[in-house]
């Protein structure tokens, strides 16, 4: 719940159904663990909550949370868990396309102002500060391996100025009553090179990749990657 004066209380949705029992206020998010389940939520306002994942597990759980130096600490049965924010803000920017005479194609370059910590530190600039701008729409030449075509097979091969999101059907309408309605075409096969891992001892489980990072994980360990490579 939640209340502006502690007087009126409002019932609020938690992030999922889990034995709640601390919740605790710093640098501007709300953190709240659970019993039994460790599961931690978070919160900007204290009425919108997300789960959150905690690296190191308590035995059974964890029974309260504090916050100091940055950190939001979850203590439990056996061990604690350190849990830091990622404080992260979003600003959703409207990409329109090339004809419409607002933005073109070409490099964004985004500049944030600077901001103090608590203790009055001064951020430093981002590291990653342009962006593609790429609204033009890719264009197709469809080539014959023979034409005319004769008995036999005729290959038929579309090639796209751009990488392709999904691979395109074809249709053929032919002479006769026997046509192609929207077949899958063949992609040309891709060349697999083994990369080697930090460390063959674990048994690599899993990848995934966002915002610019790939992430695999084992049964007790994660490893990270810019490019897939290293």
């Amino acid at each position: 719940m939640t209340s502006p004066d502690s007087i009126t209380w409002t019932a609020r949705n938690a992030a999922s159904l889990n034995n709640w029992v601390s919740v605790i206020y710093g640098n501007g998010i709300f953190a709240a663990v659970a019993r039994n389940t460790n599961k931690v939520m978070t919160s900007p306002d204290g009425i919108n909550w997300t789960n959150q994942t905690i690296s190191l597990q308590s035995v059974n759980g964890n029974n309260f949370i504090i916050y100091g130096a940055g950190y939001f600490i979850a203590a439990g049965s056996g061990t604690s868990s350190v849990f830091a924010p990622a404080f992260t803000y979003s600003y959703n920017y409207n990409v329109n396309t090339a004809n419409s005479g607002t933005y073109i194609d070409g490099i964004a370059t985004v500049s944030l102002s600077s901001v103090n910590d608590l203790a009055g530190n001064t951020s430093s600039n981002p590291t990653n500060n342009t962006f593609t701008i790429d609204t033009v729409v890719p264009t197709v030449a469809l080539s014959y391996s023979a034409s005319p075509a004769g008995v036999g097979v005729e290959t038929i091969t579309a090639t796209y100025s751009k990488p392709l999101a999904a691979g395109p059907t074809i249709s053929i309408n032919q002479p006769g009553s026997l046509d192609v309605t929207n077949a899958s075409m063949s992609a040309p096969g891709s060349v697999w090179i083994a990369r080697p891992a930090p460390d063959y001892n674990y048994s690599w489980r899993n990848i995934t990749y966002c915002n610019g990072i790939f992430v695999s994980i084992s049964f007790n360990r994660v490893i990270t990657s810019p490019d897939g490579i290293n």
